[in-house]
């Protein structure tokens, strides 16, 4: 509820209001605009199958991006609207534009839409280029609030069975070919159960019926940095895209995901649907079809605590919009633990 209240004042759709709301919470506002900008509008980026230069200057980019946002389109169309606003004469954002393969105009457009979405974060009493950017480009937390924003929008990675091949220091296991990899997302009516609420689902055999039977196989569109990446530290992908590809001739139709990021475990733990417990596989769910190994009801339960944390922040700001979130305990602790991976 705290949440839809700063939402319903912002000039924008559900995911997106989210993205900036979230955004600010976690101390990136500055980065979670330049995505949603981005979104916004027709994407400004060029398609560079035959522009050799634009792709190894997106390669470049993408390379400034580590830690954290090296596997995330996300963080990469922050990157460039931060290039865009960095330099303000027109000769060198049409010079950045023929290098990275951009839409001039949608770029334009783009910057436009970020300028509203900045003053209606500032209506709301955020404080972005101040207390609410204390995460600068911290690429971990805006691919955190990324994936919050999106939620239920995540495809599960399948990875292959595991292949080794011999060498003088024993069996070695062999990384995975990208092309191998199969990713699955829900069902739209699975889906918009997960946007309420989650099944009703009592028993084990439940739990697995709703992670086979109500996914449908997806496909990255070539386009996505993650279409040729192999290995995932999280095995889930959060998308903000997704498109129906007809059937031609013998290639039957498919669902094609782009714009794309390498989703954060603890974004889908505080962020996602209902959690569950199941001691008997020891793993935790999210909305019962996200599932994590080593879980335990105490894990759901201090999860559950620091959810209650969170609302009862936002609806603290929401009261009085003058209150810096930055000097919270709470949201610094939340910034850390999903900028360290809960390693901080």
């Amino acid at each position: 509820a705290a949440l839809g209240r700063h939402l319903a004042a912002l000039p924008c759709d559900v995911h997106t209001g989210k993205l900036l709301v979230l955004g600010a919470f976690l101390g990136v506002a500055s980065a979670a605009a330049d995505v949603a900008s981005m979104l916004s509008v027709r994407s400004p980026l060029k398609s560079t199958q035959r522009d050799q230069q634009a792709e190894n200057f997106r390669t470049l980019l993408r390379n400034t991006l580590r830690p954290g946002g090296g596997k995330s389109d996300h963080c990469l169309l922050a990157a460039i609207m931060q290039l865009w606003q960095k330099d303000r004469s027109n000769r060198g954002r049409r010079d950045l534009c023929q290098k990275a393969g951009l839409a001039y105009e949608r770029m334009a457009e783009a910057a436009t839409v970020r300028s509203q979405l900045v003053a209606g974060l500032r209506g709301l009493g955020f404080d972005v280029g101040g207390e609410d950017d204390r995460g600068g480009s911290e690429w971990r937390v805006l691919r955190a609030a990324t994936a919050a924003a999106f939620f239920p929008q995540v495809a599960r990675v399948d990875r292959p069975p595991k292949e080794f091949t011999e060498s003088l220091a024993g069996a070695i296991e062999k990384q995975a070919e990208a092309r191998r990899l199969r990713y699955f997302i829900l069902t739209d009516a699975a889906s918009e159960a997960s946007i309420g609420s989650a099944a009703q689902t009592e028993t084990g055999t439940g739990w697995l019926w709703r992670r086979q039977d109500s996914t449908t196989r997806a496909f990255l569109h070539p386009s996505s940095l993650l279409f040729k990446e192999a290995s995932y530290s999280c095995p889930y992908v959060v998308f903000s895209s997704k498109q129906a590809q007809e059937a031609r001739g013998d290639k039957p139709s498919r669902v094609n995901l782009s714009e794309a990021s390498e989703a954060s475990v603890y974004a889908l733990l505080l962020f996602g649907g209902r959690l569950r417990a199941d001691t008997q596989r020891n793993e935790v769910s999210v909305d019962e079809w996200i599932t994590f190994s080593s879980g335990s009801t105490t894990v759901v339960a201090l999860v559950e605590k620091l959810r209650r944390e969170i609302d009862a922040l936002l609806l603290q700001k929401v009261e009085n919009p003058r209150m810096s979130l930055g000097g919270s305990p709470v949201a610094r602790a939340v910034s850390t633990l999903i900028g360290t991976d809960g390693l901080g």
